[in-house]
């Protein structure tokens, strides 16, 4: 039996590539458009009080949205984890649905 790809169904299959991480390999998949507008207004309401703990948050929510393996881990684990392995993984799911960090050069180059 063959799978009808109608134009509905191209415009919201998901794309997913397989990425090097920390000498494995996790699986990065395209964010829809709500979920990229729930993390934008998410990061728009956070409070600089608690800017740790929402930095946090939101990379749980970014990494748990974006990265198959970990699609169900627990925010306990995730609060074990380095910091450094968190923002790599939050990067690469940025990075992959074209929305990673423009850098932009000041005054002096």
């Amino acid at each position: 039996m063959s799978t009808k790809n109608t134009a509905l169904d191209l415009l919201i299959t998901l794309k997913s590539e397989s990425k090097p991480f920390r000498g494995g390999k996790v699986t990065v998949q395209e964010l829809t458009y709500s979920q990229v507008t729930d993390f934008s207004k998410m990061a728009s309401e956070m409070d600089s009080v608690d800017e740790l703990e929402n930095n946090k948050q939101a990379l749980a929510r970014i990494i748990r949205a974006g990265i198959v393996e970990y699609a169900d881990i627990d925010e306990a684990v995730l609060g074990e984890a380095p910091p450094a392995a968190l923002k790599e993984l939050g990067e690469m799911v940025m990075d992959f649905n074209g929305l990673g960090a423009v850098d932009v050069p000041n005054e002096n180059g």
